[in-house]
């Protein structure tokens, strides 16, 4: 990993203590006379964090703009990889063969997507990191409400991919965002239709199967994908 990399995780966890302690702090509010050392101590971690945050940019220097194109990308990596689990997961359970067919397609493109996005990654110095396992579980659902769910990780993923593309001028990154930009409006597209012929049905659909992702992206390979 890049030192740029890890300064700029290190920012992050910082910029994220200073938050906690702030929040700690307006909870103390009303305890002001209770808890006088613990208020005083919550502002010099606060105070701290930040002004350390700050200088940590210094020393990133130029290496900021890396940072942020591997987080960016880690954002995406994460609405990607929502996508694998959903789309094959609910193509394990379901039993109407043309979803079935339909989702294990959106989610055999989900995966090329999540290992052009981690190549980009590790390219950068970065370290891919998708959703936690806690994400992968799921409750029975409609049919109508599945459907939905997916249009939903489409349009999420479309937003940005048309944010990256506004943003980095890199020729090899946003030759990644505009393919995969292209793929989720042609399943967006492929998701209306299919929408429009079960918006009216109710069956519901029990997720007691599990899904195994591929070896080279399941990063998570400890927590399991349905318990």
């Amino acid at each position: 990993m890049k030192k740029d990399i890890v300064l700029g995780e290190i920012k992050d966890l910082l910029e994220a203590l200073a938050e906690k302690a702030d929040k700690a702090k307006d909870l103390l509010g009303g305890d002001k006379l209770k808890d006088p050392d613990l208020l005083d101590l919550l502002g010099k971690i606060g105070s701290r964090a930040k002004d350390d945050s700050v200088r940590m940019g210094d020393f990133q220097g130029e290496g900021i703009a890396t940072y942020d194109v591997v987080k960016f990308l880690n954002t995406m990596l994460k609405v990607e990889y929502q996508g694998i689990f959903d789309y094959n997961l609910h193509a394990e359970n379901i039993h109407d063969e043309y979803l079935r067919e339909r989702f294990r397609k959106f989610g055999a493109t989900e995966i090329e997507h999540a290992r052009m996005l981690c190549q980009l990654i590790r390219k950068l110095g970065g370290t891919p990191k998708p959703s936690s396992g806690h994400l992968r579980r799921q409750t029975p659902t409609t049919i109508k409400e599945m459907i939905e769910r997916h249009l939903e990780g489409e349009k999420k993923a479309i937003e940005l991919c048309e944010k990256g593309l506004n943003v980095f001028t890199s020729p090899e990154l946003t030759w990644a965002l505009g393919t995969i930009r292209l793929d989720e409006i042609d399943h967006s597209r492929e998701l209306n239709a299919i929408y429009d012929q079960y918006r009216l049905s109710t069956d519901i659909v029990e997720i007691n199967k599990k899904y195994v992702p591929p070896k080279d992206i399941d990063f998570d390979s400890d927590e399991p994908w349905v318990e």
